[in-house]
């Protein structure tokens, strides 16, 4: 503790060849940053650094080790007996094999550990584990490791294709006489000797050992050439040895000389062996023999401080260090005079070298020094200073990176890493008292007359700048900051201040505008055109363009005054062409001012708003060759603008941090002499390349002020040099220097430098049972189990000297699809990853170029469970399990597959002849009403009896089909074909649905290839196909839709072609791949059985031929082809009919049909009913019966019912369920959806008469449900009584007025002796309507009928009295006439047969609830 205060008191002191220099602030020369436990570092103490050879900087100190990347720590103490669980280690030595990428690690228990950095691990280095025995030194030559101590002998480690080999050296195994070494040292043959207290001894390279002189105790030995140097301290002896172990020569120390005891330290250096003892220092010439002892050359208890590039370090506890070069005399720097300290701290100063030649040397106790070989220049560096680049005089260590950086380590401090200057800027201050003061903030540099420097700062003052002996003079205070200066072609000189005004030659001018007084005060810019105009760019006003005046007034011209931020000019520039640059708050502007007349309409804008610019905030700017502006923004770093295409077509590109620029805010811009563009950063300086845009960034200073740089102060001046101002003072460098400077920066190579599984580093635990470290191969691969799927993988490029600024750019295929934006982070994280092989990618950016990449392959293993192991296993207990089961539970199983089948066959058996009811009951319907009109008299028959004949005709079809399609699925169908012709056959076949597709309204044609045609055939299978094919074509074409037949004969092929086409729906995909499967329903599944297409597709393959399907158009439409063979000797002898008795059936003569059907007699009713059903026979029974009653309409199908009921507005509906394009439950359920159906009346007549069905149609809404064939009388009485239910619910619901304006409810007439007497009592008042007299009896008297059976009558008829009646066609008369407006109210009560006004007035009010006078009708 007392050396460490005697150390910090004392001042440097240097000999006569250090000089030093107060011309520029070089304490900026470095910058650093201060690494400790706050940044993760294990311990404060740090006693040795190395780098390795991939780029990690390791560290052992009194925590432990570390390895660092440049972001984070991973600490390693996994090595000693118990592993990771072993207590931290102090360590003080570390040593990096670069050939085998191993690290040896040395103790301060004098035990030593290695480090695989292949495998990440600790190895045993002895392969017997007997790692712990202690060794106080260790020497490492080529592969081999040699430790020994005065204790334990010698251990020889080789390490040769990636295997440890030991061999110890001991008294014990007879290879010593003493296991007390005190010096080893390698000769040119690679043998190794050994000084011991019992002789010399040399060990070859095959591992034998050879002992010389082995009764002398030996001090010391050194290698020289092919000489080894020994010393005896009996008997105060050098001995020569050469390397084949040959005594050459002897040399004793004279005893006037004095006496060695112990050697501390010793060199070799110009031909002598120079020992230092802790008297007096000897020296022996090899070549002579003789020992000397130099007074000159004294240095008491001297230790070596190191030995780099031929240069020898020796010091002492007296401060002093002694420089031995490898040409020339000696040296001595007074470094820390009366330095105190330890006896065991020999190691008082760390030295290394720098790219640059400039020794770095580490003081305990003094503090960093640089020194200067060459110029004896030597700077220090302490904690004290005012920005430290150390924070502690007492430094353990120092190292130099591959890329420059240097790494110290001081005690209980941490570590500094220094990055020195990469270039030759140099800082100059007004004031090195004041800085970080006003005083040195330059706020602007320009040139003034006579080639003057001037500087204009914070604090208003106006200095010289002498570029040769870079001082500074006072010229004047001003008040305001100078922002720009301009000698005009006249040698004017025009100052711009912010705040003043403007000044020309020195007095301040007054600015008019259009007669008017300027009011601005901040000028930032001042340009001079080829006209002489001078343009002046003020802050908030726009641009004043004006020319010189004498007399002290200035008449300007103001241009850019629109916009707020387009008036804040920030900077301009004009070329010798004639372009004029414009730096401001809106953007940068341009103009073409090769003319007299300039207005604001000349000037072209890029900016944000209309997005010709990336930002708004332009600082600077400075025009380049070829139409190229670089702009310097506020936030989008630097953008180059291109004009060679025309102010129209002005191109960018933004250079920004991204692309290597300091910082995004562009403070100042300049151009050197040879091309390069520098740009002034709020965090340093960058060299901009205008051939490739490559930015070279330059971090001057530790300094954060020194690297800010002010706004458009940067200058070329007139010896090429660039001076730039800065808020610490002004910086001057020389781009010649620059041209030429190579980047420091480090391998473009990426290394995933640390992997977290769920958290946990798999640097951590080694020797636990969970091994992650052992998943890593040489390969880059690292292959985990699946519950160790969340991973943060740290990565890093090791350019430690501008680390915080890196950029990375990774994806992890297998989960990510492309490269993410880049990034500084040096670390990502992935959670949650599914089983599978992933490859993770990374490159990082260097010299604006995407570097190379690595890659690490990560395996996430299946779970055992879902192993191929584990899946013979679960298949093989499914197995065993199966084979089981199926022994135990055969029969059940059977029986269980019994009753579903039969469950199967019961649903099916269901469906299957539900649709068969449905087919069977419409014909039976269409016979039994048939057979109903027939046993009524004085009904006319021939109509019925041909509906009935049709009916039979219909069922006779069904049944034949059927059995059909027994024999086809049983395989007993059998071709019967006879020669006959095919086209009248067909056209018979035509002709049964003609009245249909009349009905209809379709357009059904026949279109044979010729008028007849025989051929063999199958007259049965040929009138099932086709009659198939036409039904269906008919019955689910729209109306008013298209049915073609088309018969065509291939001759050559010889093949019949039967096609029938239509228009309608079509048939969907999903339905087509199953269209001629038994039980699939073609046409959108609406009714039928299922079987007639499978038996028509059946029949014609039967018949040699086929049947395809083809859809017509997109919109629907269907084609169906059946292919029939015309080569008669395709047939077999058995296809051939036998001789059949003629076929009687009967054809259904539709023609004659229509001739003889009566006419439909007038309805009894008024009501309408709406009729949908689908089959035309039906159909026209259930109008036959109906419209006897009522007025009936009738649609085939369910959407054109459904629209026409709409447009009737009927009052009943008989709807039919199963329809061709929409159900009656949906029909149903649509109407009541309208208000004006709610209460309609709807009745669902069809051949579905299961409960379920009922159900669903009185929850559709319907208000009756009819079974088929059903009861025609029943249905109409059904019908009469809704009707009256609904005229008497409409009537209740309506108000008392509307009651009154419509006739009172009429019974419905059911016999037409009702209606001709409702004809007859109409009549008969409506001639004797104007007849006051006429009356009930006089009513009676004329209709033959008694009082009171005319009563009676009228009241069953009308529902009314006689009385009420008349009185009501009286008044409906009456209002029909006022609404004429000819009469009067007293002539149309006349007109009425009512002669009291009064009583026609109570009587028209009662009937329509107000007075005549006011009724409107």
């Amino acid at each position: 503790m007392i050396a460490r205060l005697l150390a910090c008191l004392t001042f440097l002191s240097l000999s006569g060849t250090f000089t030093n220099t107060s011309a520029e602030n070089t304490e900026n020369r470095y910058k650093a940053k201060s690494i400790s436990t706050t940044n993760g570092l294990p311990g404060n103490t740090i006693k040795a650094i190395i780098q390795d050879p991939y780029g990690f900087i390791w560290m052992g100190g009194t925590s432990g080790l570390s390895r660092y990347d440049g972001y984070r720590f991973v600490n390693f103490n996994g090595f000693g007996k118990n592993g990771y669980k072993s207590l931290t280690q102090h360590i003080g030595q570390l040593y990096i094999d670069k050939k085998n990428y191993l690290l040896w690690v040395g103790t301060s228990t004098y035990t030593h550990a290695c480090f695989d950095m292949k495998q990440n691990k600790f190895v045993d280095f002895t392969s017997i584990g007997d790692t712990e025995r202690p060794y106080r030194k260790i020497k490492h030559y080529g592969n081999d490791t040699w430790m020994f101590s005065n204790t334990s002998g010698i251990r020889h480690i080789t390490f040769d294709n990636g295997k440890f080999s030991l061999t110890d050296y001991t008294a014990e195994n007879h290879e010593l006489k003493s296991n007390d070494i005190r010096e080893l040292c390698e000769d040119n043959n690679h043998s190794v000797w050994a000084a011991s207290t019992k002789g010399m001894i040399k060990i070859s390279p095959n591992r034998k050992a050879t002992i010389l002189e082995g009764d002398i105790e030996f001090l010391g030995c050194i290698a020289y050439k092919d000489k080894i140097l020994a010393f005896s301290k009996k008997n105060q002896t050098a001995y020569i040895f050469n390397s084949n172990g040959k005594l050459k020569n002897k040399c004793i120390l004279a005893s006037v000389m004095g006496r060695i005891g112990a050697i501390k330290g010793a060199i070799v250096w110009h031909g002598k062996w120079i020992m230092f003892t802790n008297d007096a220092t000897y020296s022996l010439d090899i070549n002579a023999g003789m020992f000397e002892k130099d007074s000159k050359l004294q240095i008491p208890a001297g230790a070596q401080q190191g030995y780099i590039d031929g240069y020898q370090f020796v010091g002492n506890k007296s401060g002093n260090l002694w420089i031995f070069p490898p040409s020339g005399n000696f040296r001595m720097l007074r470094m820390i005079p009366n330095l105190q300290t330890t006896n065991e701290k020999n190691g008082i100063f760390k030295i290394v070298r720098a790219k640059n030649g400039l020794f770095y040397i580490a003081t305990y106790g003094g503090g960093l020094f640089t020194y200067n070989y060459i110029t004896g220049e030597m700077q220090r560096f302490t904690a004290e200073d005012k920005n430290p680049i150390i924070h502690s005089n007492f430094l353990l260590d120092i190292v130099t990176d591959s890329i420059g950086c240097i790494w110290v380590s001081a005690e209980n401090a941490g570590l500094s890493r220094i990055t020195p200057a990469d270039n030759n800027a140099a800082y100059y201050m007004i004031d090195y008292k004041q800085k970080g003061d006003w005083t040195n903030y330059m706020k602007n540099i320009f040139m003034g007359k006579n080639g003057n420097v001037m500087v204009s700062t914070m604090c208003n003052n106006l200095y010289y700048f002498n570029q040769k002996t870079k001082t500074f003079a006072f010229k004047r205070k001003m008040k305001a900051g100078i922002y720009d200066c301009l000698i005009d072609s006249k040698g004017n000189e025009w100052l711009a201040t912010r705040g003043d005004g403007i000044y020309l030659n020195g007095k301040k001018m007054i600015l008019r505008a259009d007669g008017e007084h300027v009011d601005a005060n901040d000028f930032f810019s001042i340009e001079e055109d080829k006209f002489g105009r001078i343009w002046i760019g003020s802050w908030g006003y726009g641009i004043y363009l004006t020319r010189y005046s004498s007399t002290g007034i200035l008449k300007t011209k103001n241009l850019l005054t629109g916009e707020f931020n387009e008036n804040r000019i920030h900077d301009m520039k004009i070329t010798p062409n004639g372009n004029l640059y414009i730096a401001t708050f809106n953007g940068l502007y341009y103009a073409n001012i090769n003319k007299r007349n300039i207005s604001n309409k000349d000037f072209y804008a890029y900016n944000v708003i209309n997005g010709k610019f990336p930002v708004d905030e332009v600082n600077c700017i400075i025009p380049d060759h070829n139409n190229v502006v670089w702009a310097g923004t506020v936030g989008g770093g630097l953008v180059r603008c291109d004009f060679s295409k025309g102010p129209h077509k002005m191109t960018f590109k933004m250079i920004s941090k991204t692309e290597g620029l300091s910082n995004n805010n562009v403070r100042s811009l300049v151009k050197d002499r040879f091309g390069y563009i520098w740009a002034g950063t709020d965090e340093g300086l960058s060299r901009i390349d205008t051939r490739d845009n490559y930015v070279r960034k330059y971090i001057l200073t530790n300094n954060v002020q020194s690297n800010s740089f002010a706004d458009n102060s940067a200058l070329r001046l007139s010896n090429g040099d660039l001076a730039f101002g800065t808020c610490y003072g002004l910086v001057v460098l020389n781009p010649a220097n620059e041209r030429h400077v190579k980047d420091n920066v480090a391998s473009s190579k990426v290394y995933i430098t640390d992997i977290h599984v769920n958290g946990n580093s798999i640097y951590d635990g080694q020797d636990s049972t969970t091994n992650l470290n052992s998943t890593i191969d040489d390969k880059g691969r690292i292959r985990l189990g699946h519950t160790q799927n969340s991973l943060t993988l740290y990565f890093s490029n090791f350019a430690y000297q501008d680390i915080e600024s890196q950029l990375y750019q990774y994806y992890l295929e297998g989960l990510d699809n492309t490269w993410r934006r880049a990034t500084s982070d040096s670390h990502v994280e992935y959670s949650n990853l599914s089983p599978g092989k992933y490859i993770f990618h990374i490159k990082s950016l260097v010299k604006n170029v995407w570097g190379s990449e690595t890659q690490l392959v990560i395996v996430i293993s299946q779970p055992w469970y879902n192993t191929w192991l584990a899946w013979i296993i679960y298949l093989a207990i499914i197995a065993i399990a199966g084979y089981a089961f199926y022994r135990n539970a055969k029969e059940r199983l059977k029986l269980s597959q019994q009753m579903q089948v039969e469950k199967e066959l019961a649903d099916f058996r269901i469906n299957f002849f539900t649709h068969i009811t449905h087919e069977f009951r419409t014909p039976l319907a269409i016979i039994q009403n048939a057979i109903d009109k027939l046993s009524q008299p004085g009904v006319p028959t021939r109509s019925n009896i041909q509906t009935a004949k049709r009916g039979t005709h219909r069922l006779l079809r069904l049944v034949n089909q059927f059995m059909e399609f027994r024999k086809i699925d049983t395989g007993n169908v059998k071709l019967s074909v006879e020669k006959d012709d095919i086209i009248a056959f067909i056209h018979d076949i035509y002709q049964d649905l003609w009245s249909v597709a009349n009905q209809k309204g379709i357009s059904y044609s026949f279109l044979p290839f010729k008028k007849s045609y025989e051929m063999l055939f199958d007259h049965q299978m040929v009138e099932t196909m086709v009659y198939n094919l036409l039904s269906n074509a008919v019955k689910y074409t729209a109306e008013n839709g298209n049915v073609q037949i088309r018969l065509r004969h291939d001759e050559e092929d010889e093949k019949l072609y039967i096609e029938v086409e239509d228009n309608g729906t079509g048939i969907s995909l999903e339905q087509q791949a199953t269209l001629f499967e038994p039980f699939m329903h073609g046409y959108v599944s609406k009714g039928g059985m299922g079987i007639g297409l499978y038996t028509a597709h059946m029949m014609a393959q039967q018949h040699y031929g086929d049947l395809t399907y083809l859809e017509t158009s997109p919109m629907g439409g269907s084609l169906f082809t059946i292919t029939l063979p015309t080569d008669e000797d395709i047939f077999q002898p058995e296809d051939y009919s036998a001789d059949t008795a003629i076929n009687t059936d009967d054809k259904n003569d539709e023609r004659s049909v229509q001739l003889i059907k009566e006419m439909a007699p007038e309805a009894l009713n008024n009501q309408k009913i709406v009729i949908i059903e689908d089959d035309p026979d039906m159909m026209e029974q259930i109008k036959g019966e109906i419209g006897i009653y009522f007025n009936t309409v009738g649609f085939c199908n369910g959407k054109a019912g459904y629209e026409g009921a709409i447009k009737e507005e009927p009052d009943l509906i008989l709807c039919d369920i199963m329809l061709p394009d929409m159900n009656g439950y949906e029909i149903v359920k649509k109407l009541k959806e309208h208000n004006e159906f709610k209460h309609t009346p709807v009745i669902m007549l069809t051949a579905l008469d299961d409960e379920n069905h009922q159900i669903k149609g009185y929850q559709a809404g319907a208000d009756d449900y009819m079974i088929k064939p059903c009861n025609f009388n029943l249905l109409i009485a059904r019908m009469i009584q809704l009707i009256k239910w609904n005229s008497a619910s409409g009537n209740v619901e309506s108000t008392p007025i509307e009651n009154n304006t419509v006739a009172t409810d009429t019974p419905i007439l059911t016999n037409k002796a009702d209606k001709i007497f409702r004809q007859q009592v109409a009549s008969i008042i409506s001639q004797h309507i104007s007849d006051a007299d006429f009356n009930v009896d006089r009513l009676a008297q004329i209709m033959c009928m008694g009082r009171t059976k005319f009563y009676g009558k009228m009241k069953e008829v009308y529902g009314v009295s006689p009385n009420k009646y008349l009185i009501n066609e009286r008044m409906e008369c009456a209002a029909k006439l006022i609404l004429e407006n000819k009469y009067t109210i007293s002539e149309i009560s006349y007109k009425v047969g009512i002669l009291d006004s009064s009583y026609f007035n109570k009587c028209f009010k009662a009937r329509y609830g107000i007075v005549p006078s006011k009724y409107q009708g």
